[in-house]
C-alpha cells in the first residue's frame, strides 16, 4: 500500500525569513538529501509549493500596483502559513464565483495551492505585460511627459 506525506511548513529553528531559501543554513545538505530521495524513487514530488504560489501572487500584485498608478499597498501575507496564503489569494482575486467557491471549499491546502499555481502561471505574464503597456500608454509616445488619464 502506498503512503503519502505532505509537509507544508518549512521553517525550522534556524530559519531566517530575511534570507532566500537557497541562502538558508543547511540548504545545500538538504537539497542534496532530497535529490537523493527523488533519485531513489522514495518521493515523487518535492519543492516549496507555497513559496511558488506566493511569488506568483506577489508578481500579480506588483503588476496591479503598477497599473493603479502606484496607489494602494500589497498586504503582508505570511509565507510560512500555506493554508492562510491559499485562502487569502483565492479571496483576493476577482475569480468568477464558479471558480472561486470550489477553491474555497477545497479541504486540501495542497490541492488549493496546486490549482492556484496553475491559474497564476497562466495569467501572471499577461498581467505584467498589460501593466507595462499601460505604463507606456500613459506617455504621449514622444516624450516622457505623462498624460492625465
Amino acid at each position: 500500500m502506498a503512503m503519502f506525506l505532505v509537509v507544508l511548513r518549512r521553517s525550522g529553528p534556524e530559519w531566517d525569513p530575511a534570507r532566500p531559501l537557497e541562502e538558508q543554513s543547511g540548504w545545500l545538505a538538504h537539497a542534496s538529501f532530497m535529490d537523493g530521495l527523488v533519485d531513489d524513487g522514495f518521493i515523487i514530488l518535492g519543492g516549496p509549493l507555497a513559496d511558488e504560489v506566493f511569488e506568483l501572487f506577489e508578481r500579480m500584485a506588483k503588476a496591479a500596483f503598477k497599473m493603479s498608478g502606484s496607489r494602494g499597498q500589497l498586504p503582508q501575507i505570511q509565507r510560512t502559513d500555506p493554508e492562510s496564503l491559499s485562502f487569502l489569494i483565492t479571496a483576493a482575486f476577482n475569480f468568477d464565483n464558479d471558480k472561486k467557491y470550489p477553491l474555497l471549499e477545497m479541504t486540501s491546502t495542497v490541492a488549493r495551492l496546486t490549482e492556484l499555481k496553475s491559474i497564476l502561471e497562466k495569467t501572471v505574464g499577461q498581467i505584467e505585460e498589460s501593466a507595462d503597456i499601460q505604463s507606456v500608454a500613459k506617455l504621449n509616445g514622444h516624450s516622457k511627459k505623462k498624460i492625465d488619464l
